[in-house]
């Protein structure tokens, strides 16, 4: 019962925030962590942390992709 209530959705204002701040395009996030920063209305520590360790993550993926798409081009170069 208790995961019920702790999970759920980044609420729109967030999704819209982060699409801008990464240049990406997330329609939905859903998790434990946004489902305590919901209960809180976005303003414990917790949920702070939480946000703060989602974003951190966000650019680690980011970083990573942008990596392997810039190794794909580089290897098809050195193939031509």
């Amino acid at each position: 019962m208790i995961f019920i209530v702790l999970f759920g959705e980044a609420n729109k204002s967030y999704i819209e925030k982060i699409n801008k701040k990464y240049n990406i395009n997330l329609e939905a996030i859903q998790s434990i962590g946004f489902g305590v920063c919901n209960n809180s209305d976005y303003k414990s520590q917790t949920c702070k942390n939480y946000l703060r360790y989602f974003e951190n993550s966000l650019e680690r993926s980011i970083a990573q992709i942008k990596k392997e798409e810039i190794e794909k081009i580089s290897h098809g170069k050195s193939k031509k």
